[in-house]
């Protein structure tokens, strides 16, 4: 019964336009590699954007942001757009990211 109340929950939250934010944030956290660190989350009405950083133990951070946006792709987020990026120089600098994902 509390399994059929939810999805009835979540079928009515879609339909009435509301995101459904729980689901959401799971699709967000099973998408997301390893290695991306977040350390912002704003909500839209049609998405939201994240802010975050790369592990500095990623060799490579173009290909680890490019990782990022590809994990993103499909499922729940039908758009996903890198807004900006700020790569550090040398071997111990911080790599951060602003994304936004569309519904």
């Amino acid at each position: 019964a509390a399994e059929l109340s939810e999805r009835k929950a979540f079928v009515d939250s879609v339909l009435s336009g509301i995101p459904p934010w729980k689901e959401v944030l799971k699709e967000l956290s099973n998408r997301l590699p390893k290695y991306a660190v977040l350390s912002d989350l704003k909500a839209e009405a049609n998405g939201f954007e994240i802010n975050g950083q790369i592990a500095a133990d990623v060799k490579n951070r173009e290909e680890a942001l490019s990782g990022i946006i590809s994990s993103l792709e499909g499922g729940m987020f039908k758009s996903v757009t890198l807004l900006n990026a700020k790569m550090g120089e040398g071997t111990n600098s911080k790599t951060e990211f602003n994304i936004k994902c569309s519904f």
